[in-house]
């Protein structure tokens, strides 16, 4: 038998993209994509600046990451229309949510006090099921597990009153189901939702190092 059978990139292939993507994407071919969607240091940040009000994102260390990253998406990446405007989209939120934990860091330096007793670390392959044995320890009252909407908006943090009515649920549940829109395969491979859990590669995204 022919090992071909076991390389799934000749075994699977995905669906044409929804005929509203296709029809966005060949409209954008006829604009210049670099200008309407910038994907440059300074209008990324003054945009997050902007959305937030704030002006200090800590310190510097996150910049190279970052600069290299908008590099490679610009000389590598090769996107289409609706790619830079999801990149775009993806890297604001990213900022603002460097710009908003460092107000909230400066305001309340006694988050150094806070300590994490006996945590619980899962760790494996992608694709080993680690997400799902995530989501099934995340039932157990006696965990504490981050979900989407918190990772994505962190500050002000949730408060036991609002967490299951908190708008910023609905805010990531729509952002994140967008996956969906564009790939509908991706439902069968990894459910999205505002209220799931998330990992901690979450917050590594605000540092540019995932």
């Amino acid at each position: 038998m022919s090992d071909d059978v076991y390389d799934r990139r000749n075994t699977w292939k995905p669906k044409p993209r929804p005929e509203w993507l296709a029809r966005l994407n060949a409209e954008g071919d006829a604009l210049d994509a670099k200008t309407v969607v910038p994907l440059d240091e300074a209008s990324l940040m003054r945009d997050a600046m902007a959305k937030t009000g704030l002006s200090d994102f800590g310190d510097d260390e996150w910049l190279p990451h970052f600069r290299v990253l908008l590099r490679a998406v610009e000389n590598e990446a090769k996107l289409n229309f609706f790619g830079r405007i999801l990149t775009r989209s993806d890297f604001i939120l990213y900022l603002e949510q460097r710009l908003t934990i460092t107000d909230w860091y400066n305001r309340h330096p006694e988050i150094d006090d806070e300590i994490i007793h006996e945590p619980v670390f899962i760790v494996g392959f992608g694709r080993s099921g680690t997400t799902i044995l995530h989501e099934v320890l995340s039932q157990d009252p006696q965990f504490r597990v981050v979900k989407r909407w918190e990772a994505s908006y962190p500050c002000p943090p949730p408060e036991e009153a609002t967490y299951e009515t908190d708008p910023r649920i609905k805010k990531a549940h729509d952002r994140i189901t967008l996956l969906n829109r564009v790939t509908p395969e991706m439902v069968a491979m990894h459910p999205f939702s505002g209220d799931l859990p998330v990992e901690d590669a979450e917050f590594t995204y605000c540092c540019f190092l995932a």
